[in-house]
């Protein structure tokens, strides 16, 4: 699943708009979600858990900079949540308009629980975080990723290191 983020400033998006997946089944006769979620703009990666409110953070790209000299009236980042047929997930991120397209690496299928069955892309939104408007569009959804994107993906794994978060 690709996406367009948009704002007066790309920085002001902040963790207002996130992209990522959900994993959901059962375990012991109980529903439950997991979910990956990466924030373009911080360059962070959540996972929530269905127990509690603690996750995970993992930084694996630097936050995007404020730009001092912009010409258009609107900046826009690009984000792409990758679903490998391994089970292994990543993302990817550019500014619209620049060639250098930034990778996280791959999270092994084995790193999600056991327990789930189906993977749902998501888009999330927490509306406290945003500090201007910010408008999100999907730009690409399918099994394959867009032929540019695959040719630019590096096969290397996630390295950031996981951190506790709370919700």
């Amino acid at each position: 699943v690709g996406v367009r983020m948009s704002a007066s400033k790309a920085h002001l998006i902040g963790e207002g708009c996130l992209i990522g997946a959900a994993f959901v089944g059962t375990h012991e006769g109980q529903g439950l979600v997991t979910t990956l979620l990466f924030s373009p703009v911080s360059g962070r990666v959540f996972v929530t858990f269905a127990e509690d409110n603690s996750g995970l953070v993992a930084q694996p790209m630097p936050a995007l900079e404020e730009r001092t000299m912009v010409d258009e009236e609107l900046e826009e980042v690009e984000a792409f949540l990758c679903l490998g047929m391994d089970g292994a997930v990543s993302f990817c991120r550019r500014r619209v308009g620049e060639e250098r397209m930034e990778w996280s690496g791959e999270i092994p299928r084995d790193f999600f629980p056991r327990w789930a069955e189906h993977k749902f892309a998501s888009l999330n939104f927490q509306i406290d975080k945003l500090k201007a408007p910010a408008e999100v569009v999907v730009t690409w959804a399918g099994p394959q990723l867009p032929a540019a994107l695959a040719k630019a993906k590096p096969m290397s794994q996630f390295e950031a290191m996981w951190g506790e978060h709370q919700w």
